[in-house]
């Protein structure tokens, strides 16, 4: 924190109560992810100026 580099960190399912995380390292940012299965859909400009639609996995 000091030299100005974030630090990230996963918060892991164990949080105080249900359906929340928790990291007590106040230097670290604590993102969380979510076990739901989805797909999200984009489009992605390519250089040669090409559209094309994505979805993730």
């Amino acid at each position: 924190m000091r030299k100005g580099i974030l630090t990230v960190a996963s918060a892991g399912n164990d949080g105080p109560m249900p359906a929340t995380v928790v990291n007590h390292a106040p230097w670290i940012l604590t993102v969380a992810a979510s076990g739901m299965s989805r797909q999200l859909r984009s489009k992605v400009l390519l250089g040669n100026g090409l559209t094309v639609s994505v979805r993730s996995p």
